[in-house]
This record gives C-alpha cells, sequence and structure tokens, in this order.
C-alpha cells in the first residue's frame, strides 16, 4: 500500500477518535475502502425483551471476540407522536437500555438497525429521522456507535407499486433515507449510514428483476448513504435453482454471482466508493417438514466455511467489508465453538488470496488460500454440503430443500510449493504433516480443516 495512504488512514481515524469524544470499542471502525479484512457479527434475537437472552447474547459475543451486535430498533407504540419531545419508552419493546449496559460490561459494539415507525407514518420522512435521531441522542453517549441501519427488508411483498413492509413507494423509502442521512451527519458525522436492510435475491431470477427495478427508483431519486446494507442468506435466496430444475443438487456458489451484482448496481448509479455491509445472514435454506435443528453441528460448521469462503472470496471485487451471522447465540454450543476458531484464523489471516480447488455445484472438495500480514499462508478446506430443493409453490420459487448429502471422506491433495511441513487444526484434533515434494496428502472428513504453514 502506498505509504501516503497509510499516513492520510491513520490521520482519518484519528481524527474521528478526536471528535467522537466518547468510549472507542477495541475494534474501531475499518476504512470502508479497506482492501481486506472483515468485520464480524450477529443480529440479537429477542422477541420476547428477555434480559437473559439480551445477556447471553452480548456474553457470547464477547467470548467469541464479535465485533457488533446488530439490534433491531423499533418505535415505541406507545411513544410520544414528536420523537424529537424525549419522552418515548425505549424500553417498551426491547429494553435498549439494558442493552447498552451490557454493551459496556462486555465491551462489544451495538449496531442499531432502525426497523420502522409502523403504521401510517412509515411514508413520513421527517418523523422517520426524527426517530434516528432521538435515539441515538439518547444512546450515543452510553457507548460510541460506528454503524448504522436503516429500514428492514423494505423490497418484501414488493409488488412493483409499493411494499407491504414499509408502505410505500421506493422513492417514499430514498427520501425518508436521505432525510435521516442528512439529520445523522449533522449531529454525529463520524457514523457510517447504511441504506434500508436490502435482502439479496438470487441472480437473474424473476424476483431478483423487481428487485432491480426497486433500486433503480429507489437510487434514482437521490438515496444518501456510506454503504449498502445487505442481508444475505445463501440458499434461502436461490429461487434461481428451482426454475426448471426441481431436485438439481447444490451449493453454496450457487450464490457466487450475488455479490458481484449488487456491487454493479451500486457502481451503474455512481456509488463505486460506497461498500457492501452483510448485516444479517444465515447458512441454510428451510427443510421441508423439518424444524430449525434439522443439520447436523457438522453440517453448519461447514455452512459457515461456505460463508467466510464465499464472502472473502468476492470482498475485494464487491468491497464487502462486514459479514454478520443471524442466530449464533441460538444455537448449539459446538456451532459457536467452530464460529469462534473460524473468526480467530480469519483474523490470524485477514487477507484473501486465491482459490485453490472445488466447482460449482460439485461434491469435490473446496479449498481457499488466505495470507497474514506477513504473507504466511493457510488454507481453507472441507467438503461442500449439498442441497436438493424444490419450489415452494407454483407461485413461490423460494427454494425449499428436500434433501441434503456430503462426500465424505475425499483424498485431498494440496501443492504447498517450497513448505516443507503444515499444521492441521479442526475442532476435534490438531496435527502436523510433512510435504513430500511440495505435496500433501490427507483424507479430508466431515469437520473444516485449517492447513497453516509451518515455520
Amino acid at each position: 500500500m502506498d505509504r501516503t495512504i497509510v499516513i492520510l488512514a491513520m490521520a482519518l481515524i484519528a481524527l474521528i477518535v478526536l471528535l467522537s469524544g466518547c468510549v472507542q470499542p477495541d475494534n474501531p471502525p475499518i476504512d470502508l475502502n479497506a482492501p481486506s479484512g472483515l468485520l464480524y457479527g450477529f443480529k440479537l434475537e429477542n422477541i420476547e425483551n428477555s434480559r437473559e437472552i439480551s445477556e447471553n447474547a452480548f456474553r457470547l459475543a464477547a467470548e467469541l471476540n464479535i465485533d457488533y451486535v446488530l439490534v433491531p430498533i423499533k418505535y415505541p407504540e406507545r411513544g410520544a407522536i414528536n420523537a424529537s419531545a424525549g419522552d418515548l419508552d425505549w424500553s417498551e419493546n426491547l429494553d435498549y437500555y439494558y442493552i447498552f449496559e451490557l454493551a459496556n460490561k462486555y465491551d462489544v459494539s451495538v449496531m442499531p438497525a432502525f426497523y420502522k415507525l409502523g403504521g401510517k407514518n412509515d411514508k413520513d420522512a421527517e418523523k422517520y429521522a426524527e426517530f434516528v435521531i432521538a435515539f441515538l441522542d439518547e444512546f450515543y453517549g452510553k457507548r460510541k456507535i460506528d454503524y448504522i441501519e436503516f429500514q428492514n427488508e423494505p423490497i418484501k411483498d414488493y409488488d412493483g407499486k409499493v411494499s407491504a413492509r414499509f408502505k410505500g413507494t421506493p422513492a417514499d423509502l430514498a427520501k425518508s433515507n436521505t432525510a435521516a442521512y442528512r439529520k445523522v451527519k449533522e449531529k454525529y458525522p463520524s457514523i457510517k449510514i447504511g441504506t434500508a436492510g436490502f435482502m439479496a435475491s438470487a441472480v437473474n431470477s424473476e424476483e431478483n428483476t423487481m428487485m432491480n427495478n426497486y433500486y433503480e427508483e429507489y437510487f434514482s431519486a437521490g438515496a444518501k448513504f456510506d454503504f449498502l446494507a445487505l442481508h444475505f442468506y445463501p440458499k434461502n435466496s436461490s429461487y434461481l435453482q428451482t426454475k426448471g430444475e426441481n431436485g438439481a443438487a447444490y451449493n453454496f456458489l450457487s450464490e457466487h454471482e450475488i455479490p458481484l451484482t449488487y456491487r454493479k448496481l451500486l457502481d451503474d448509479f455512481g456509488h463505486n466508493k460506497s461498500a457492501i455491509f452483510i448485516t444479517e445472514g444465515d447458512v441454510a435454506m428451510p427443510f421441508r417438514n423439518a424444524g430449525p435443528d434439522w443439520l447436523e453441528d457438522d453440517e453448519i460448521a461447514i455452512l459457515l466455511a461456505e460463508r467466510l469462503a464465499l464472502a472473502s472470496s468476492k470482498s475485494r471485487e464487491s468491497r464487502i467489508i462486514g459479514l454478520f451471522s443471524s442466530g449464533i447465540h441460538s444455537q448449539s454450543a459446538k456451532k459457536a465453538e467452530y464460529y469462534k476458531m473460524l473468526l480467530e484464523f480469519a483474523r490470524k489471516y485477514p487477507n484473501y488470496s486465491k482459490h485453490i480447488a472445488g466447482e460449482i455445484n460439485s461434491e469435490h472438495y473446496w479449498v481457499e488460500e488466505f495470507k497474514d500480514e506477513n504473507g504466511k499462508k493457510m488454507w481453507l478446506a472441507f467438503n461442500p454440503l449439498l442441497f436438493r430443493a424444490e419450489a415452494e409453490s407454483p407461485e413461490n420459487l423460494r427454494a425449499i430443500a428436500t434433501g441434503k448429502s456430503i462426500a465424505s471422506p475425499q483424498e485431498m491433495f494440496l501443492d504447498v510449493g517450497s513448505i516443507s511441513a503444515v499444521r492441521i487444526s479442526s475442532l476435534s484434533t490438531t496435527s502436523t504433516l510433512e510435504a513430500i515434494n511440495g505435496m500433501i496428502t490427507l483424507n479430508l472428513g466431515k469437520e473444516p480443516v485449517f492447513i497453516e504453514e509451518l515455520e
């Protein structure tokens, strides 16, 4: 990196710290233009407004060394009509005072997602902006807020004219977001502001075409933002896979073009400097006639590895800066344990290098190469989890899984060049392996493995 750019970047970070005058998180906000490294987090799922659920989430976030917890912010139903009056009940839907106590207790940052005003006021740009500012006025000083997101998935149930969830047009949404953006930047200039949380859809699907029309109107109406907030649920968004190909087997890279599609959308509308932040996401599609635990722990570990591989491999060209995974705190302990291991390696080797092995929708093992800041190599390897799916109905082409499979074990070959030996780590074992003529060979089982260059 050019030395001048490094100096300017450091000066910018110092200026933000100076202006904020508030508590700084351990992991300061990264430059939206950063070429490598991702922010990690998960979404708080707490519709019961349970203190126990909130505390467990922030405790686990601290244990996993998560950067941020995404917290849905809803307008208090019994609150004042004029949000600036200062008498809103911010503990009605979710006790946000307690949330920020936990954020300080566990030293984990909060990323507010301002879901909606509710009812007929949804389209009122000024009232929405007041709602956002009222919350920030109340809580910004309790812990510095680095990133915010606006309405939740406004495209959902969009019929080509208005959205049932937002109750307005794309132009109305742009007006609402722009009004809030300007007010926030005027009062809290260091906060990075996202769009509404847009749901990703499969490339070239009918839904994607409708979404493109929505974006065109949204961007054309002058929406202002620092980054595109993308809700990316791999395999949930695979409408394309079920159109004329019922029963086709596929893996996570069925969605490999989705980040590039959204990058192109941003660039086409003049937002080439805006990054993509995956602020919400999960690992698997719904399974017909099965509950949420239809995946085994080892399979969830594979899907988490797939998500990291997909986001990391597209981070440079698509300018992805963050990766959230929903529901980590509500799943098994083993899932959290593997997620922690995944994050440790991701932070140790933040620079994605190249794709080594694996083909889209194939059972063949997958390998991605990463490097640390000194160029030391690490390879993430796993056997992909394949799904078979069918359309939910003739009218709704949402993919519903009907089966799953994994080819395991597989004999894996890896060219490590001049490296003489490697360390192989998984949740259950750690071992070393000597290279023979620049190659290593191993039996790759169900668990993803991390292969590190030894000194």
